[in-house]
């Protein structure tokens, strides 16, 4: 059976970590396509996140380095206005066609899935897979979700943009982060990302 993966997030900066669970999905599970999905606004965070177009053509940039014709980028979420909700993602690809959906998050999130806006109605449209960096940090299965352990690279969004900050206040943004691909990193110094934190 033939599966569309879904990997979504603020993608703020995007790096090595999102891209390296992507190979991993398509080297354990061998789905039709991965979609990349930005939210507009994460409806739990009250921070705002980077302009949608920045984080955008981040993605874009990333996935081209990537050169995996099976990831790709879907920018639905960026076209909405208020909060990124999952159930209208679903329905909204439903409607484009996309099938047998699998919806794919950390642990970490999952634990929070409870207060999502219409859980059952996401589980009735995709299967949800959990990804558990160890299998004794697992929390506990409901019927219908399936585990990945994966050890995740040691980088986050929040942390990076903490460290280029700091290469932004130093002067010394020559020096490329370890966890951002070379074009993204060109894009952030080009456009002055992440210069006040």
């Amino acid at each position: 059976m033939s599966e569309t993966f879904l990997l979504g997030g603020s993608f703020d900066p995007i790096h090595e970590g999102h891209l390296e669970l992507a190979r991993a999905l398509l080297k354990r599970f061998n789905p039709e396509k991965i979609l990349m999905i930005p939210a507009q606004q994460n409806p739990l965070k009250d921070t705002r996140p980077t302009p949608a177009e920045h984080r955008w053509a981040m993605v874009e940039l990333a996935l081209k380095e990537l050169n995996e014709r099976r990831v790709r980028g879907w920018k639905g979420e960026l076209l909405r206005v208020g909060p990124s909700f999952t159930i209208d993602t679903l329905h909204e690809l439903s409607k484009l066609g996309e099938k047998n959906l699998v919806l794919v998050m950390g642990n970490d999130v999952y634990q929070h899935f409870s207060s999502w806006k219409d859980p059952e109605g996401i589980r009735a449209i995709a299967r949800l897979l959990i990804v558990d960096r160890e299998l004794k940090d697992a929390v506990p299965m409901a019927p219908g979700t399936d585990r990945f352990v994966f050890p995740a690279l040691p980088y986050s969004a929040t942390g990076l943009r903490r460290g280029i900050a700091a290469l932004w206040k130093s002067g010394k943004v020559q020096v490329k982060p370890q966890g951002i691909g070379h074009s993204v990193w060109q894009y952030i110094k080009e456009n002055r990302l992440y210069a006040v934190e």
